[in-house]
C-alpha cells in the first residue's frame, strides 16, 4: 500500500493527511516469483498477475483503516480504528473528508444492517476472528488482521453498486459521533456484535459489554441468530415441500435455480480449497519441526567422541556433522517462515473465498424466505376466500350476527390480500436486487480466484526453490567437510 510515500506526503501535508499504517509484521514476507517460462511464452495479451491485481486493488483504495487505539483495560477495554475516506491522486492517498473513530463491533453492526436492510443484495463478508485468549485480545496480530480485513470490507461496500448509498453507510463513514449514534439508535442489531454498543450511543454504559475478545453477549447472540436462521430454513424447506405445486415463482425462476445450483458448487470448492491451504500448512510446519529435530540429532552427533578409535578423520567427521546440523537448522527455520507467510498468502484468502461464496448462498437463502412467505400469504388469501364462502352457505339464524360474521370474514379477506401483495413486493425486489447483483458478484469471484490460483502456484514455487536450496546448502557443507 505504499507505508512510506503516504508518511513522506502526510509531512508535506500537515495534520490532516492521510496517516500511514502501522508496521505490520504480516507485510514484511512477501510471496512472488517470476511465472513459468510456459506462462511467460503463452500470449503477448497475458492477464495481470496476483501480485499486480493485489497491487490495483490497494492503489485503488477508496478508504483506510488506521491507527488502531486501545480504550481502556480488562473485559471492559475495546479498540478503535481511525476510518479515512481517500481518493488516489498521482499515487498518493489524499482524504476526502474528516477522519472516524470506529470501533470493530460498529464494522459487524454496518454489515448485519446491511443485510437485513437489503435481502436482495450479496453482501460482501467481514471476516471474523475472536482472541482465543483474554490476553491476547490487544495482540498486534490480532489487530492488524481486523485492521486489514475491515478496510479491505469497508472498500468493497464503498464500491458497491447496491449499498454505497445506503443511509447507514453514509452514517458509518461521513457522520460524526452524533450522527451515527443517531444512525444506530434504536435499532434492533444495535447491541449485539462482539463490541456491542447500547441502543444510547457510544458512550452508554452497555457499549463497554463483550468487548474485543468475543464477550459471552456475542457469543450468546450469535448462538440466537444461529437458531433463528435455522428455523428460518426449515420453515422454507417445509413451504417448498408442502406447497411445492402452488409455490410462488417470479417469471424468471430458472436463473434463480441455476445461481443456487453455481453457489452450492463454489461454496465445495471454496471449502476444498480451505482444507488444501491448511494441508499446505501443516505441511510446512511438519518440515519445519522435523528438521529442527533432525538439525539438533546431528548437532549431538557432532559432539560424539569415539573412545579407542584411532582416527585422525573422527574430528573430520564432527565438524561435518555440525555443518550439517545448522545447515539443517537453517531449512527449519526457513520452513516455518513460510508456514507464517502461507497463513496470509493462501489461508486467508481461502477463507475469504469461501465467505464470499457463502454471502452468495445467504442471499439465495434469503429470497427463498421471501418466496417462502408470499406462498404462506397467497395460501392465506385462499383460506380466507373459503371461509368467505362458508359464512355465506351456511348462515347463522341471528341476521345481525350473520351480517358481523360476514363484515368479519370480508375484512379478514382484505387483510390477507393487502399482506399478500405487501409480500410480493418484497419478493420482486429482492429478486430484482439478486439478479442485478449476480453478474457483479460471479465477475469478482472469478478474479479472486484467480488471484488465489495464482498465489498458490507461486507459494508452490517458493516452497520447491526454498526445499532444493536448502538442501543443495546440506550437500555443499557435507562435501567441503
Amino acid at each position: 500500500g505504499g507505508g512510506a510515500s503516504s508518511s513522506s506526503s502526510s509531512d508535506a501535508r500537515g495534520p490532516s493527511a492521510v496517516p500511514s499504517n502501522p508496521p505490520d509484521a504480516s507485510d514484511e514476507v512477501v510471496v512472488a516469483t517470476t511465472p513459468p517460462p510456459a506462462a511467460a511464452a503463452a500470449s503477448a495479451k497475458r492477464k495481470k498477475t496476483a501480485s499486480e491485481l493485489l497491487e490495483e486493488e490497494t492503489t485503488s483504495s477508496r478508504v483506510r483503516v488506521t491507527d488502531p487505539k486501545q480504550h481502556g483495560e480488562g473485559r471492559k477495554g475495546h479498540t478503535s480504528y481511525l476510518v479515512v475516506l481517500i481518493a488516489v491522486q498521482d499515487g498518493a492517498p489524499i482524504p476526502r473528508g474528516p477522519p472516524r473513530r470506529r470501533r470493530y463491533g460498529d464494522f459487524r453492526w454496518l454489515h448485519r444492517r446491511l443485510v437485513r436492510s437489503n435481502p436482495g443484495s450479496i453482501v460482501p463478508p467481514l471476516p471474523h476472528r475472536s482472541a482465543v485468549r483474554s490476553e491476547t485480545r490487544f495482540s498486534d496480530e490480532l489487530l492488524n488482521y481486523r485492521r486489514r480485513t475491515c478496510e479491505g470490507w469497508a472498500d468493497r461496500i464503498l464500491g458497491h453498486p447496491e449499498l454505497k448509498d445506503e443511509d447507514c453507510v453514509e452514517a458509518f463513514f461521513r457522520g460524526d459521533d452524533e450522527r451515527f449514534a443517531t444512525a444506530k439508535g434504536g435499532d434492533e442489531w444495535a447491541d449485539s456484535g462482539d463490541e456491542a454498543t447500547a441502543r444510547g450511543g457510544p458512550q452508554s454504559p452497555k457499549a463497554d459489554r463483550s468487548p474485543e475478545s468475543g464477550g459471552a453477549s456475542d457469543r450468546v447472540q450469535g448462538v440466537m441468530d444461529g437458531i433463528t436462521k435455522l428455523a428460518r430454513g426449515i420453515t422454507t424447506k417445509i413451504t417448498r415441500m408442502r406447497k411445492s405445486e402452488i409455490l410462488a415463482e417470479h417469471e424468471e425462476e430458472d436463473k434463480f435455480e441455476a445461481l443456487e445450483a453455481y453457489a452450492t458448487k463454489i461454496d465445495q470448492q471454496t471449502q476444498a480449497m480451505v482444507k488444501g491451504a491448511t494441508a499446505v500448512i501443516k505441511c510446512a510446519n511438519d518440515r519445519g519441526h522435523t528438521l529442527d529435530l533432525m538439525g539438533n540429532r546431528f548437532k549431538a552427533v557432532g559432539k560424539l567422541n569415539h573412545p579407542g578409535v584411532v582416527n585422525s578423520d573422527i574430528p573430520s567427521y564432527n565438524a561435518t556433522a555440525n555443518a550439517v546440523a545448522e545447515s539443517v537448522r537453517f531449512g527449519s527455520a526457513a520452513e516455518l517462515k513460510i508456514r507464517d507467510a502461507l497463513k496470509l498468502s493462501l489461508l486467508e484468502p481461502a477463507e475469504e473465498l469461501r465467505l464470499e461464496a457463502k454471502s452468495l448462498r445467504d442471499a439465495c437463502d434469503r429470497r427463498r424466505e421471501k418466496q417462502a412467505h408470499l406462498t404462506n400469504r397467497n395460501d392465506a388469501i385462499r383460506t380466507k376466500e373459503s371461509y368467505c364462502l362458508e359464512v355465506e352457505d351456511k348462515p347463522h339464524p341471528d341476521l345481525q350476527f350473520q351480517r358481523n360474521r360476514e363484515r368479519q370474514a370480508a375484512n379478514e379477506l382484505r387483510y390477507a390480500k393487502r399482506d399478500a401483495e405487501t409480500a410480493k413486493v418484497e419478493f420482486d425486489a429482492t429478486c430484482r436486487a439478486l439478479l442485478r447483483d449476480a453478474e457483479r458478484f460471479q465477475t469478482e469471484f472469478a478474479n479472486r480466484s484467480r488471484a488465489f490460483v495464482l498465489r498458490w502456484a507461486t507459494a508452490q514455487m517458493e516452497l520447491n526453490d526454498l526445499a532444493g536450496d536448502v538442501w543443495k546448502e546440506l550437500k555443499r557443507e557435507a562435501v567441503l567437510g
